[in-house]
């Protein structure tokens, strides 16, 4: 559309293709779906916790179990540690005497540093775990706070003058 002078007013865009039309409704869909998915989100959060702080408590009972788990797994790697040590100072007697190291005893060496290496697996993964599990519980508390807010901040009522 143009004035009287020929300056654009308007733009008009062109119609919509049929396959442009379907994109664009899919992708209507696709956000209303996440629109949904994030209020069905947000009224978990709500119903699952009534303040910050359980918020928190809630974050320390799951690492405390974490650590519990990294401990529990810390302390049978010890064992495999002192048994993958016997083991080898056995295999080195062997060595010692010009004698070949058994079958056996090379079976349990190898198999003792494959139950170390997936311990040690295990303790990093469960680090990892707690660490992400520190930012969601984060991310939850901090998303908390702004749905309490944005819920009392919506109560009050505006005052009429």
């Amino acid at each position: 559309e143009l004035n009287q002078r020929g300056v654009i007013l308007k733009k008009n865009d062109p119609a919509l293709t049929v396959e442009e039309r379907k994109a664009k409704e899919a992708e209507l869909a696709k956000q209303r779906k996440q629109e949904t998915e994030q209020k069905r989100k947000d009224t978990i959060l709500l119903k699952t916790y009534s303040s910050v702080e359980e918020i928190d408590l809630a974050r320390d009972r799951n690492l405390q179990q974490a650590e519990r788990v990294i401990q529990d797994t810390q302390t049978q790697l010890k064992s495999v540690q002192a048994n993958l040590d016997a083991s080898r100072e056995h295999a080195a007697a062997y060595a010692r005497e010009n004698k070949p190291v058994p079958d056996g005893l090379q079976y349990d060496i190898e198999t003792l540093e494959k139950n170390k290496q997936d311990l040690e697996v295990a303790i990093l993964q469960k680090r990892t775990d707690a660490v992400e599990l520190r930012a969601r519980f984060e991310e939850d508390k901090k998303h908390y706070i702004e749905l309490i807010q944005r819920a009392s901040a919506s109560a009050k009522p505006t005052s009429a003058k």
